[in-house]
């Protein structure tokens, strides 16, 4: 059985055609090489020219203007997604439903963005990402969520009028045990 080898650039020229044309089928009869093998070629390049044949340079300028658009907008909603499974995971909400329209992480529903890309813009590895998901809650963290309802309703009661002074003392009075950093510390995560 005799065994054809291809040059990297015969490679990337077959591929390029495949994008302008839109059929690896196509390309891959005129060139007398099996589709499948093409199909892998370019699911092994990281950035194929994707149709850049044939267009201008602001044409060019726009798909690269567009594509740097997409990351930024996966980046934004992969930053949004960590601050609602760190404001989860702390207890801040009311209900476990509760997420104020910010994303719900779900541990059996499939990642919403890549793994590599959210790890790069959390700069975490992914050991320990998903070791602090597993992670249970702490002690002091436990504490805190049963402060939350009674801080908000002392607060709702004063018509959103007491500050942090005021509210650890009411809390105090109530026999409630509570410092005012830690009732800070409480108010500021909602």
């Amino acid at each position: 059985m005799n065994r054809h080898v291809f040059d990297a650039s015969f490679k990337r020229m077959a591929i390029d055609l495949s994008y302008a044309r839109g059929s690896v089928k196509e390309v891959a009869d005129d060139l007398r090489i099996d589709p499948a093998r093409m199909s892998k070629w370019r699911q092994k390049v990281s950035s194929p020219m994707k149709s850049t044949i044939g267009l201008t340079e602001k044409q060019k300028e726009i798909k690269r203007l567009k594509k740097e658009l997409k990351e930024a907008q996966l980046e934004r909603a992969i930053l949004k997604k960590a601050i609602s499974i760190s404001r989860i995971k702390s207890g801040i909400f009311n209900s476990p439903g509760e997420t104020g329209g910010i994303g719900f992480h779900k541990r059996t529903s499939k990642p919403v963005s890549p793994p590599k890309k959210m790890y790069k813009v959390l700069q975490v590895c992914a050991s320990g990402y998903y070791y602090w998901l597993k992670s249970p809650i702490s002690l002091r963290e436990l504490k805190e969520q049963e402060l939350v309802p009674q801080i908000k309703e002392i607060y709702q009661q004063s018509k959103c009028r007491y500050g942090i002074p005021r509210i650890s003392f009411e809390l105090q009075a109530q026999g409630i045990r509570a410092s005012r950093p830690r009732v800070a510390r409480v108010m500021r995560k909602w």
